[in-house]
């Protein structure tokens, strides 16, 4: 999954914890609201059961006409009783019935308001025969339920305030989630709007490298030709064995140099290949040829092996050189070696069309952790005088022989590895580099 699609997945999870959010404090608060109005509810009845009593009590001292408050009262506490069991139309605004878990209280709630709107019924209508026991017992249950409207109350209050408190810590965690989130999107865009700004700076640096190679390129093609020319002239004449190979020294180095010239063309522009069967080792040695190896540096290399492979020659020399001149600069003025090792993956399988593996390992200090996904990145270098070129250049012209190159650490050690195959299939050798001739 790509940074856009991981913005786009994260601002998906983020409108969700926004409606979670708006969804848990509506859901808490219609909680809240509704045992609130039953909390009133439940007060009132523990009101009109004190009221009831009262009313009796002056019903006992009055004529008549008093006891249609008794009735009234007890009329209002039953209807109060209903509204807690079945639920109801409150001042127009719709009650539920209490939880399923407190139905047991008001199953008993219920029982004892039925005896006690007897009691008091029973003592209006025979005040006459009137007895302590029979005021006795509507006081003690008058007392029942208004101690068991509190004992709802407080369960119901209890409930409130739980709720309150789960309402907090989702609405916490939420938030806390929201943040994690919009880090995460801010850090994506940045890394986004980043490679964004790099990739148009690379693209800037790659048109003005493109223009100031075309002009080198010019400007040091006509002294590259006359030096060959001369050493060519110096070639006719007889000379001693010993200056013949200083003068082949020279042109091959005059021939690098065109080279390099190429390559960085090449590497801008595109870099077409001209492939041809060649023997591994014998492009690995004019590599060492050319290059320059200090005597503190002891470069071991393999035995000759009669592999013949595929590739443009030229391009995979040159591969080779930067490789073995990198592992100098990386050695320095130090007592260190350099290994290069071959090894054919084709050995005992009988595959004609298989690959070889090369390795080029040396002594040098190792590549920092945070450097190392970066060696093989155009214009990604940490020499002062380096161009950032080289590997990546390196990497081009492997990947076009559809190789690929890796490097790593080991033990103190710096080991580059190439697999190539033997063989190119023209068909699939063109990724970007040009026309792929045979030769």
């Amino acid at each position: 999954m790509n940074a856009p699609h991981k913005i786009l997945a994260l601002i998906f999870i983020q409108a969700i914890l926004i409606t979670s959010s708006f969804l848990v404090t509506a859901y808490f608060e219609l909680q809240h609201l509704t045992n609130g109005k039953l909390i009133d509810i439940t007060g009132k009845t523990r009101l009109l059961a004190s009221t009831v009593q009262l009313e009796t009590y002056r019903a006992l001292f009055h004529d008549s006409e008093t006891h249609r408050h008794v009735e009234i009262a007890i009329e209002e506490l039953e209807h109060n009783v209903v509204l807690l069991e079945q639920g109801g139309i409150v001042d127009g605004d719709s009650v539920p019935d209490l939880p399923q878990e407190l139905h047991s209280e008001l199953d008993e709630m219920i029982v004892v308001v039925d005896q006690y709107t007897a009691a008091v019924t029973e003592i209006i209508n025979f005040k006459e025969s009137l007895t302590y026991d029979n005021v006795e017992v509507a006081h003690t249950l008058s007392n029942e339920i208004v101690e068991m409207a509190n004992n709802i109350t407080q369960r119901l209050s209890a409930d409130v305030d739980n709720a309150s408190a789960l309402n907090l810590s989702l609405l916490i965690f939420l938030g806390i989630c929201n943040v994690i989130v919009l880090t995460l999107i801010t850090v994506l865009v940045w890394r986004i709007i980043r490679t964004h700004v790099a990739k148009v700076v690379d693209e800037k640096r790659f048109e003005a490298l493109g223009k100031f190679a075309a002009v080198m390129a010019h400007n040091i093609r006509n002294p590259l030709g006359s030096l060959h020319n001369s050493v060519e002239l110096i070639k006719g004449y007889d000379l001693d064995t010993q200056f013949d190979r200083e003068v082949e020294r020279i042109d091959r180095s005059i021939r690098r140099i065109s080279h390099q010239i190429e390559g960085i063309l090449n590497f801008v522009n595109g870099v077409p290949l001209h492939i041809r069967p060649v023997i591994l080792s014998n492009i690995l040695r004019n590599a060492v040829d050319m290059l320059m190896l200090p005597k503190n540096i002891d470069l071991r290399m393999p035995d000759d092996q009669s592999i013949t492979i595929e590739c443009d020659d030229k391009k995979i020399e040159f591969v080779f050189y930067n490789l073995l001149l990198n592992a100098v600069h990386a050695i320095g003025i130090d007592q260190g070696h350099i290994t290069v090792r071959i090894r054919d993956v084709d050995v005992g399988s009988g595959d004609k069309n298989g690959a070889v593996i090369l390795e080029f390992e040396n002594s040098g200090p190792s590549i920092p952790p945070d450097v190392l996904p970066h060696v093989f990145d155009p214009l990604f270098t940490t020499k002062k005088d380096g161009t950032g070129l080289g590997l990546a250049y390196c990497k081009n012209v492997v990947e076009l022989h559809n190789g690929r190159i890796t490097t790593s650490t080991q033990n103190g050690l710096v080991v580059f590895l190439i697999h190539i195959p033997k063989t190119q299939d023209i068909s699939s050798t063109d990724g970007g580099g040009g026309v792929v001739r045979r030769v």
